[in-house]
């Protein structure tokens, strides 16, 4: 006999992620929602079902498939769900304890058949110690706000299995960009009700010291850029104006990198001019120390010499006033002379 289906149905796609896989699962066992069921499909990857089997929870199911790809093995759970909604787990990343029961609340509250909610960014190091912590894709989502970029992580969406059987399955062509196409013909045929919480973290693990190297992030564009420009080109077939738009925002964005490389240019050669101006003021102030130095020296060797001087001076005007004195008293030491001679003759 078959258990009655929950209320909720979470699907984990995992490949060769061992490591990471149990803290995943760990998350989606901790939620205050409780009437939830996870599959997790194992993307031909190394086993996991020891994995799973060491929760000891009925709820959650290992799934065993070929190696097909992420789409293949979304769409593989998606075929196993029997309940009123989906939501996903990816398997290096983590819910916050009340992710499911936001994301219900808001789907059941609003009669809404797609819901997201806000996710927090992390950036772990080599060493795995947390860098960089901020909220991303925090605001208000249309068809139109995602017609050409993604702005909703794919494991904070729930929506309804009606919605999904509406949609189709995952394009199992495209080699880059599976949740961003699926998230986008959602949107076309449901709008998405924006839950205004923080309930996921989307974790980017660096693989080196460089910050652009995440370990989590596709190497395709690099790799095999061909492959995603088939990926792109799939996704965009039944959007023309859309690919149109791109290449007209391309176009606009190479004359204004142009122009900012001509304004980066004429900075530079101000930059250029401005030191060495600097270099010229630097020199100038140098060459003005050196002759107010040469000009404080003369002015201390003048003010030696006519300290010197005036030293001179006054000795000589202290023997002239001396003589001065002498000869202009001469007549009254004469005349106290003669009449000290007059008192000692009359004795």
């Amino acid at each position: 006999m078959d258990r009655p289906s929950p209320l909720v149905t979470v699907v984990l796609p995992t490949f060769n992620r061992r490591n990471l896989l149990p803290a995943a699962i760990r998350s989606i066992c901790g939620q205050s929602f409780r009437d939830w069921r996870l599959l997790v499909v194992n993307d031909g990857g190394e086993d996991v079902s020891d994995i799973v089997a060491s929760f000891a929870d009925s709820r959650i199911e290992c799934h065993d498939r070929p190696h097909l790809g992420k789409a293949a093995a979304l769409n593989h759970g998606l075929s196993l769900v029997r309940s009123k909604y989906v939501a996903y787990m990816d398997d290096d990343d983590l819910v916050l304890p009340d992710h499911l029961a936001e994301l219900v609340a808001a789907a059941e509250r609003e009669k809404a058949e797609f819901v997201y909610s806000d996710t927090w960014l992390v950036v772990l190091g080599p060493d795995g110690a947390e860098t960089d912590r901020h909220v991303e894709n925090d605001k208000d989502a249309s068809f139109e706000d995602l017609r050409l970029f993604n702005r909703i992580n794919h494991k904070q969406i729930l929506h309804t299995k009606r919605l999904a059987d509406e949609v189709g399955p995952y394009d199992e062509r495209l080699r880059i960009l599976i949740d961003y196409d699926y998230i986008r013909r959602l949107a076309r045929a449901a709008r998405p009700f924006h839950v205004r919480k923080t309930t996921g973290e989307h974790i980017l693990r660096r693989a080196s010291d460089n910050p652009a190297d995440f370990a989590s992030i596709t190497g395709l564009w690099v790799s095999d850029p061909a492959a995603c420009g088939r990926s792109i080109a799939t996704i965009f077939a039944d959007d023309p104006a859309a690919v149109a738009s791109i290449y007209r925002d391309a176009n606009a964005l190479s004359f204004v990198k142009a122009h900012l490389d001509d304004v980066r240019a004429g900075w530079a050669k101000t930059r250029a001019q401005l030191a060495d101006t600097r270099a010229q003021l630097e020199q100038n102030r140098s060459e003005l120390a050196k002759t107010r130095a040469e000009l404080g020296n003369e002015l201390a060797k003048t003010r030696a010499e006519l300290a010197l001087r005036t030293k001179d001076l006054e000795i000589v005007r202290a023997s002239v006033a001396f003589r001065i004195g002498r000869l202009a008293t001469a007549p009254l030491r004469a005349v106290r002379a003669f009449l000290s001679l007059l008192r000692r003759g009359r004795k």
